[in-house]
């Protein structure tokens, strides 16, 4: 998640904290998430101390640091929290739509894609009652195809990736993971892991195209390649959901 981000979110939901307060800071700041954890645990035990929006703020942000880390369950419990307590209080649609992209997909990661796809479906549904940037709507159906394909539901999973491309149009990198999953489904494996080389050449951080990659990989036989790659996304984000490698 980028720095811009956590403000534009905060602004969102209106959450004040106590700007200057070392634990606040830290509830924020990105590199260190487990400082992130710990910090927002705090700022939560301080209970109505602190505004509901800052709580919000704070379920989000730990949902976040425990997905990342690979701890889904945590995640989809702080995330849900985030979108109890922002309905609740009637605070931004922005923002709950986002928490319920993100909820998705800790829901994705551990396995439960029909919750996944519901939750994509609900970030879609409030996207298109207000304004939302296209590229973030793009997500959502990519997002959604993803959970269609891990569940072999071609047709819907092609739809949506095609809505993705669609939407992405030439905005690089991202019409390019998209289309990329287009080749994918289709089964033109060797067109998608060239797509795929082309984004980790130019971004090699991002855990989900190792797995793409290595999908791609496995379709093809080559299963040295795909654990390769698999183990590359699990060291870049632990809990990434990863299909099953075939058993010797």
């Amino acid at each position: 998640m980028r720095r811009p981000l956590i403000v534009v979110l905060a602004l969102m939901v209106g959450a004040t904290g106590a700007w200057g307060d070392k634990v606040w800071e830290n509830c924020q700041q990105r590199p260190n998430l487990e400082l992130r954890k710990q910090a927002c645990t705090e700022i939560l035990a301080r209970g109505e101390k602190e505004n509901s929006a800052t709580r919000i703020l704070a379920y989000f942000l730990r949902g976040f640091a425990d997905w990342f880390n690979g701890e889904n369950n945590h995640g989809v419990g702080d995330f849900t929290k985030a979108i109890e307590l922002n309905a609740a209080t009637r605070r931004d649609r922005s923002a709950q739509l986002l928490f319920y992209d993100y909820r998705g997909r800790a829901y994705q990661d551990r396995g439960d894609q029909e919750r996944a796809i519901e939750d994509f479906n609900e970030a879609i549904a409030l996207g298109s009652k207000g304004r939302v940037r296209s590229d973030s709507f793009a997500a959502y159906h990519f997002l959604r195809g993803f959970s269609h394909k891990i569940k072999g539901d071609t047709p819907r999973a092609l739809t949506d990736f095609n809505k993705a491309v669609e939407i992405y149009r030439h905005r690089e990198p991202f019409s390019s993971v998209a289309r990329a999953q287009v080749l994918a489904v289709e089964g033109s494996y060797k067109e998608a892991i060239a797509e795929l080389n082309n984004r980790i050449a130019k971004s090699p951080s991002i855990a989900s195209d190792f797995r793409d990659r290595g999908w791609a990989y496995l379709k093809m036989g080559e299963a040295k390649k795909a654990k390769a790659d698999f183990a590359k996304a699990r060291e870049i984000r632990p809990g990434i959901w990863l299909p099953d490698m075939p058993h010797n």
